[in-house]
C-alpha cells in the first residue's frame, strides 16, 4: 500500500487544480477493486475490513467513498447452492447493507467459465509423466474431470488453486479492475 498507485485506488478524490468535481466523482466510481472471497475466515476478515473502511470513509468524507468493492466467489459442482446461500447471508449483514451501493457480489461458476475459455480447454496435463497434450475442440472436459484425473489430494488441491487463480485474474482483466486484493 506504500505504492502511489494503490494509495490513489483507495483515496477519496476531490476537485482540485487538475480535475473538476465531476471528474473527481467519476474517478471515485471507477476505482474498483476485486476481492476474491472463498468464504473462509481469512477472506471474510478482509471483506469485513474493507466494509469498515468504506463506512469510515462515508463518515469522514460526508458520504463519499474512494472505491467500489467487487466480491468474487468461485465455485463449481455441488458447491453452487451452498455458496449462493452463504453469499445471500453476507449481503444481508447489517454493515454490508449500509454499503450496498459500494459493494457488488459476483458468483463465478468455474465450469461455465472454464468451458468458455479456449486456453484452458486446449491443454491437458498428465501428472504421471508430466507431459501435456492438446484436447480437440469438440471434447468437453470439465474441471471435475481434470481434478478426478489427479493422482492424489495434494495434486488436486494444487491444480484447483492454479485454475482458480487464473480465473480470478482473467475475470479482473475482462472487467478492468484497478486491483485484486488477495
Amino acid at each position: 500500500m506504500s505504492d502511489q498507485y494503490f494509495q490513489d485506488v483507495f483515496k477519496v478524490m476531490y476537485q482540485d487544480k487538475k480535475k473538476s468535481a465531476a471528474e473527481a466523482d467519476k474517478l471515485n466510481k471507477e476505482s474498483r477493486v476485486l476481492v476474491p472471497v472463498s468464504l473462509g475466515s481469512s477472506s471474510l476478515v478482509l471483506f469485513d475490513i474493507l466494509n469498515d473502511y468504506l463506512l469510515e470513509q462515508k463518515v469522514t468524507h460526508r458520504g463519499k467513498t474512494g472505491f467500489q468493492v467487487h466480491v468474487l466467489t468461485c465455485c463449481f459442482g455441488d458447491e453452487v447452492l451452498e455458496v449462493k446461500r452463504r453469499i445471500a447471508a453476507l449481503k444481508e449483514n447489517e454493515k454490508t447493507l449500509k454499503n450496498k451501493d459500494e459493494i457488488t457480489f459476483h458468483l463465478l461458476d468455474m465450469n461455465t467459465f472454464f468451458s468458455n475459455s479456449k486456453e484452458l480447454v486446449t491443454i491437458l496435463l498428465n501428472f504421471e509423466d508430466y507431459s501435456s497434450k492438446l484436447i480437440p475442440d469438440k471434447s468437453q472436459v470439465s474441471i471435475g474431470d481434470l481434478l478426478d484425473s489427479c493422482p492424489n489430494k495434494s495434486a488436486r488441491e494444487d491444480l484447483l488453486s492454479v485454475i482458480t487463480t487464473h480465473l480470478i485474474k482473467k475475470f479482473a482483466l475482462q472487467h478492468e479492475f484497478k486491483a485484486i486484493l488477495w
